[in-house]
């Protein structure tokens, strides 16, 4: 990607490619992105700064030449979440198609929407062992420039135990002129030696100023006040915002029916069949969407909570218009919010391995129930 295509993070292209430039950037690196804020652009970028040069990369820019005619430099390598089928990443030529079309037209999408687009249905995406071996094995060779190689890491939170392991070992050791570009969500579940490792950089929210600017730039530039304002600092919350309305009004709809059986359980004898229809309804979604709508309902608690502690001022109220915010924040308070949030993130690790879809969501559905049905 290049630097202008890249929205914000202006001091870290900065001190990144003074780097570049001053040949002091490190062999191992892990950008730590937690929340679209750019960390694969910027890996992107920076691999193909050390491998063509800044100079180079600068008159590409300028000479307007396709992203997509630069990125396929073979001294670039990828490894990044797959799931069964694919076998190995590195080796499978329709997998490595969708991944390159996938930096193109998503440079700032996530492993939901990447699995999203294999069509994983219920499996989890990983990086296993084999793979680092592959790309271990490509990256002892001579590059075939005569110059640097360089390792993109996306989704690192997404190796197993032995692929860690085996990269630690990689990275301890690295070959003549090879570069690691980590890029991971959630660095708190990598071996902590493999972060000692590399040099850790994490990137801040973009700037609103930046935001409104890369808008400009698409023509986007009204009514998304509210948008820009709840994005925190995010391009990737932006542009699922303003595109993935089809998705959010699923979400609501899940939620406000999920809401109707839950405050009318104890009228209704119906309310109790609709609960466990609705269990097995959201069981039969992508593993992937059913993490989603979890992360949705966590944001959508974190709303009310605010409410209840009058701080309307930061309630997204335009997003989450379809849902009634202020008659459920009265059901969000100091005696049930712990449970609630610690419910919600246990439910999205029990998804996460693999554990049975309909017990999760049967046993999480009750528990919510009980839980917003605590007196203050």
């Amino acid at each position: 990607m290049y630097t202008g295509n890249i929205v914000g993070q202006n001091l870290i292209k900065k001190q990144l490619h003074k780097m570049v430039v001053e040949e002091t950037y490190p062999q191992s690196q892990i950008l730590i992105d937690n929340n679209g804020y750019g960390g694969l652009p910027l890996a992107i970028n920076n691999g193909l700064n050390l491998i063509y040069g800044l100079e180079k990369m600068k008159e590409y820019e300028k000479n307007k030449i396709p992203f997509s005619n630069i990125v396929n430099h073979p001294d670039l390598h990828f490894a990044y979440p797959c799931i069964s089928k694919f076998k190995t990443n590195s080796t499978n030529t329709d997998l490595l198609s969708s991944w390159r079309d996938f930096i193109i037209s998503s440079p700032y999408g996530d492993i939901y929407e990447w699995l999203k687009l294999l069509e994983s249905g219920n499996k989890q995406g990983i990086i296993n062992v084999e793979e680092v071996i592959k790309i271990q094995k490509k990256m002892s060779l001579k590059s075939h420039s005569g110059g640097k190689k360089v390792l993109i890491i996306w989704g690192a939170e997404k190796l197993n135990p032995q692929a860690s392991n085996k990269l630690l070992k990689i990275i301890e050791e690295p070959p003549e002129k090879s570069y690691f570009i980590l890029v991971t969500e959630k660095s708190s579940v990598l071996l902590p030696t493999l972060i000692s490792r590399c040099q850790k950089i994490k990137l801040p929210p973009i700037e609103v100023e930046e935001i409104e600017k890369a808008l400009k730039k698409l023509n986007m530039n009204s009514n998304l006040t509210e948008i820009i304002k709840f994005s925190k600092g995010s391009w990737r919350k932006v542009l699922s915002d303003i595109n993935n309305k089809e998705e959010k009004d699923r979400f609501e709809n899940y939620l406000n029916n999920f809401l109707n059986a839950c405050f009318n359980i104890k009228k209704s004898k119906k309310a109790v069949i609709d609960l466990l229809n609705w269990s097995e309804s959201i069981a039969s979604l992508e593993r992937e969407e059913q993490k989603e709508f979890i992360k949705y309902v966590l944001e959508v608690i974190r709303q009310c909570l605010l409410i209840s502690y009058n701080s309307t001022q930061l309630v997204d109220f335009q997003y989450f218009k379809n849902i009634n915010l202020k008659n459920l924040s009265a059901h969000i308070h100091s005696k049930n919010i712990l449970e609630i949030t610690t419910l919600l993130e246990e439910t999205i690790y029990f998804l996460e391995r693999n554990g049975n879809s309909k017990i999760i969501l049967s046993s999480f559905s009750i528990e919510l129930v009980r839980l917003l049905n605590v007196k203050e």
